[in-house]
């Protein structure tokens, strides 16, 4: 039979392999699982609660932010016309508050032509 299959395998060999591997994998989803907690806890979300145009150059938004944390927050909020394009743009800080409290604020946003919405692009800690 060995002239004909080859040899047998080493079985010492294929069970220290999947050691190694079972190994690998777990050290894997564990640092997946750690990475994702840490993400999650710096976790902040921005929405528009709220939205009034004032005239063809400014919008009043309301917006809205949860924190996952005390840090001040930073917070892109786009006014979009009726094709969608970016008409205006403001960067609005928010400072150091309660976690997992919600944050109001009105802001005007200064635009180019007529805004139809508005979108909070992204918010981050700052």
């Amino acid at each position: 039979m060995n002239a004909r299959y080859g040899r047998n395998r080493n079985r010492r060999r294929d069970r220290i392999f999947a050691i190694v591997v079972a190994g690998v994998a777990i050290l894997g989803f564990g640092g997946w699982s750690i990475g994702y907690a840490v993400w999650q806890a710096s976790t902040v979300t921005g929405s528009i609660i709220g939205y009034k145009v004032i005239d063809d150059n400014s919008a009043k938004v309301s917006l809205q932010v949860v924190r996952a944390t005390e840090d001040s927050v930073l917070c892109d909020v786009r006014a979009l016309a009726a094709d969608f394009g970016v008409v205006g743009f403001k960067t609005v800080s928010f400072a150091a508050g309660q976690e997992d409290s919600p944050t109001l604020t009105d802001i005007t946003v200064r635009t180019t032509h007529r805004a139809v919405s508005s979108d909070v692009k992204n918010c981050r800690l700052k």
